[in-house]
């Protein structure tokens, strides 16, 4: 199995590689946009993922935009994409992967590609809806045009995976075979009971915008003395932002 990502840091990639590493052998094709040095890389790795796992990391070393959800932010990937798309369709042909399995809508197209071609498997693997997450209603016909095509691949994959029964929900057609993976670790830690912890506190991770529970949250908080909230992710509505921001309880620590 050959894996496709972009960028490797949402738990419900390393649930998948950690489980299937198990039994079959597997490469992660992966995109360091960021620019993270082979020490820290090594790292990371090493900490996330068992030692004992049958695969293997292969990255493209070509820095690019990267930590930002903004709409504009993405208008230099139309270089950068490309570039992408081609070291990943290349890398299918060296390695010919039974089954290629690809993460959301910027990895699919060289991966299609090579199931076309060679008559292989395509997992299509859905973690967040690009027009939904990233595109404003307000642009329409982008907004149709970029679910049109997630619509179409979804289509054509051999599975679809996603993270909720109503992101699945979501997809007008969809092939025969598909099922859902929560989008959280694997790792669950006691949270301490003790006299000198008399303040709960929480975290979120992720894009900062309507629709993922932050409301509700801060009506919660809003009432509540001794819970407080840590907000880490990009700002993508900052009227909401702004709002939830006032809370005394609720600190946003940055992306």
């Amino acid at each position: 199995i050959i894996f496709v990502r972009s960028v490797i840091y949402d738990a419900v990639i390393v649930r998948v590689l950690r489980s299937l590493g198990k039994r079959y052998s597997g490469i992660l094709l992966g995109w360091n946009r960021e620019g993270i040095s082979n020490d820290v890389k090594s790292e990371i790795l090493q900490k996330t993922f068992h030692t004992d796992l049958r695969l293997r990391f292969i990255f493209l070393e070509l820095k690019g935009p990267h930590q930002r959800h903004l709409l504009r932010s993405y208008i230099p990937m139309i270089i950068y994409f490309p570039l992408f798309w081609s070291w990943v369709f290349v890398k299918l042909i060296v390695y010919r992967p039974k089954i290629v399995h690809a993460f959301d809508l910027d990895t699919v197209l060289p991966c299609y590609i090579y199931r076309r071609l060679f008559r292989k498997k395509l997992i299509f693997h859905i973690i967040d809806r690009y027009a939904m997450h990233f595109i404003p209603r307000k642009f329409h016909r982008l907004y149709s045009i970029v679910n049109s095509f997630e619509e179409a691949f979804s289509k054509r994959s051999d599975v679809l995976i996603t993270v909720s029964e109503n992101v699945l929900k979501s997809f007008r057609t969809k092939p025969n075979r598909n099922a859902v993976i929560l989008n959280y670790p694997e790792d669950y830690y006691n949270i301490r009971d003790t006299a000198q912890d008399e303040i709960l506190v929480l975290g979120y991770t992720g894009a900062i915008i309507k629709g993922r529970g932050l409301e509700q949250i801060a009506t919660v908080l809003s009432i509540l003395n001794n819970v407080k909230l840590h907000i880490y992710g990009p700002v993508i509505d900052k009227k909401l932002f702004n709002e939830i921001n006032r809370l005394s309880n609720i600190e946003y620590k940055g992306f």
